[in-house]
């Protein structure tokens, strides 16, 4: 292969050599950049990006936890509605979902074999959602096991809730 380069090479004038090896100098910098370091600091961007927006909920939930604070008599009652509320099952849930607003969001609702239930949404309007969750949580009869809400755009969340029958 050396050869038949170097034959390639001996056939061009020394001009033509010499613009050759200076595109040379410029492409193969200029593909390691557009293939390798920009897609990279891209990858970089969207995960700071990321990281902010997390730290953002992070600090707003934590907000609202301090708004908002439970006096010990309040959270003594609201665990004792809790224990005596029956489960209200899964169309008791779904149509307090549909009078919030958030049915055509619901991507997941499903019994679980251990009683509970679980819910995912996608792109739910937040303040919906939020105020659905307020307002039902305490007559479930349900306990709030785990739940993950990530921001989907601007207003916009994607939640997963995991229900549990209090033991």
């Amino acid at each position: 292969m050396s050869g038949g380069l170097s034959g390639i090479l001996a056939q061009l004038s020394g001009r033509e050599r010499a613009l050759l090896g200076l595109m040379a100098l410029v492409a193969l910098p200029l593909a390691v950049v557009f293939l390798a370091v920009l897609p990279m600091t891209e990858a970089r961007d969207a995960a700071r990006q990321q990281a902010r927006e997390a730290t953002a909920l992070r600090d707003w939930v934590a907000g609202q936890v301090r708004q908002m604070p439970l006096s010990a008599e309040a959270a003594s009652a609201t665990n004792a509605e809790a224990n005596t509320s029956e489960v209200i099952g899964l169309a008791a849930i779904e149509e307090g979902l549909i009078g919030a607003g958030l049915r055509d969001q619901i991507t997941q609702l499903a019994d679980r074999s251990d009683g509970g239930v679980d819910i995912a949404l996608e792109d739910a309007l937040f303040d919906e959602l939020s105020r659905w969750l307020s307002d039902a949580e305490p007559r479930w009869g349900y306990r709030l096991h785990a739940f993950r809400i990530e921001a989907a755009s601007p207003g916009l969340v994607r939640a997963q809730f995991e229900l549990r029958v209090p033991q």
